[in-house]
């Protein structure tokens, strides 16, 4: 390692999952206290930093629905780079959902972050994810992150550096959380919350030695993160004031500074060939330590549980890609009529919000799971009144008009590939239509001739 000093990347957030042992409600409750103090703390000069909004753009608006007041605040301080936001809407599961949603997820949390007046992160941030899957260096490279921060999935418990090569070949700069992954600082530095050790001051200060010394040991690269942001924690003021004596001055080595995830991966990205322990394509190791080396255990039955979830979830996201959005598109061509992409924006944000791990993977409460049926019902009721209503004015528009005593059908097929076969098709005969009847006589049936779209 160079002899020169290493800086130390102080970065507050808090990892907000909206729902998981409380719903959504309580978990918001909260949200809005947290999001409170940090607009204090920066008024007041007590908070010098930015804040990471957890990767994700979506407690943002959570916190607006119920604070409307404070927007102006909220943008003054995304401009100001106060509050770093995304790269995702809200950060999902990536093996339950599809490709395509995770692209969906980082396209509208980066265009969230700019509606606020912010600039998108560039970190990578899949902070608590049960694993990853092999593509998402190849994803996060399209959207120009510079690296990627993980922790569950790969034992590397003495390495926060790695580069990841893609099931593409993409390469991209990976952090991996230490000890308690994401809390580790927490756990270590701040220490339980109304112990006596986490109220005195020398023993904040042993604490942020310790993690200190040990952080750079396992940092290939000069740039060390520290990072702030367990479960639902609020900043702490004892443990940030004890931490921000040792800013913006040299000491033993380090320079400390508090900064955002977007200044550390650009640093640590920079250095890029010193670190030395690389990861290839899935990460979906399960643990191999004990608890006092390494807490990342993965979770594997999450992919299995309340299947419910994973199939509506499944035709959810047909209807929108297969269904609605092509034939909105093809209206759009055809018809010259508008493309819906307002009502498809508000059903793909129902559809996202039901996307983080703890959500889709079915690892909550009852009542968790009970929300998420009301918010896949909203994206299908959008989906199909799109799909319904256009494919009802594309069969008015095919040939000739249609005579009195017909009826038209339109096929669609909203698969990948051609459909060379027999279709099924229920279909509501007109009562006025003429009939017949067999030999037994027990009920009347419908005469009727199939012809196709040239009269044949």
């Amino acid at each position: 390692m160079a002899d020169q000093t290493r800086r130390v990347h102080f970065v507050l957030s808090t990892h907000w999952d909206r729902e998981w042992y409380m719903t959504f409600q309580q978990f918001r409750y909260r949200l809005v206290k947290l999001m409170d103090r940090i607009l204090e703390g920066w008024n007041t000069g007590e908070l010098q930093g930015p804040m990471q909004t957890d990767g994700q753009a979506v407690l943002l608006e959570d916190y607006l629905e119920v604070r409307p007041e404070r927007r102006a605040e909220i943008e003054q301080r995304a401009r100001e780079g106060k509050l770093v936001i995304g790269p995702w809407y809200a950060m999902p599961d990536e093996f339950l959902v599809s490709g395509e949603s995770l692209v969906r997820n980082l396209r509208l949390g980066r265009e969230v972050a700019r509606q606020f007046g912010g600039t998108p992160s560039c970190a990578g941030f899949t902070c608590d994810i049960f694993g990853h899957n092999s593509q998402l260096p190849q994803i996060y490279a399209g959207f120009d992150q510079a690296a990627a921060l993980i922790w569950r999935g790969v034992n590397t418990w003495d390495k926060r550096t790695l580069p990841w090569e893609g099931a593409d070949g993409t390469v991209m700069p990976a952090f991996r959380f230490g000890l308690s992954g994401y809390c580790t600082y927490a756990h270590k530095v701040r220490g339980r919350p109304g112990s006596p050790e986490s109220s005195d001051p020398d023993w904040v200060r042993r604490q942020i030695d310790d993690q200190l010394a040990w952080d750079a040991e396992c940092t290939d690269t000069d740039a060390i993160l520290f990072f702030d942001g367990c479960d639902h924690n609020e900043w702490d003021p004892l443990s940030y004031r004890i931490l921000a004596e040792r800013f913006e001055e040299e000491s033993g080595g380090f320079e400390v500074v508090h900064t955002d995830l977007d200044a550390f991966v650009k640093e640590m990205a920079a250095q890029a060939d010193r670190i030395q322990t690389r990861v290839v394509g899935e990460l979906r190791e399960p643990a191999e330590h004990s608890l006092m080396r390494d807490n990342q255990w993965l979770i594997p039955g999450v992919m299995s549980s309340r299947v419910w979830i994973k199939q509506d979830n499944a035709a959810c996201e047909k209807l929108l890609t297969r269904h609605a959005e092509p034939l909105g598109a093809l209206s759009n061509y055809l018809l010259n009529r508008e493309y819906p992409s307002g009502l498809l924006n508000v059903a793909w944000r129902w559809l996202l919000k039901n996307h983080p791990h703890d959500s889709i993977c079915g690892c909550s409460i009852d009542q968790v799971h009970e929300d998420m049926k009301f918010r896949f019902s909203q994206c299908r009721g959008i989906g199909e009144v799109i799909t319904s209503d256009t494919l009802l004015r594309l069969a008015a528009n095919v040939g000739e008009p249609v005579e009195a005593d017909s009826t038209r059908v339109l096929l669609w097929n909203g698969a990948l590939t051609p459909v060379d076969g027999s279709v099924e098709v229920t279909l509501q005969i007109p009562a006025d239509w003429p009939t017949f009847n067999e030999f037994f006589g027990f009920e009347l049936k419908p005469g009727f001739r199939i012809y196709d779209a040239e009269g044949n």
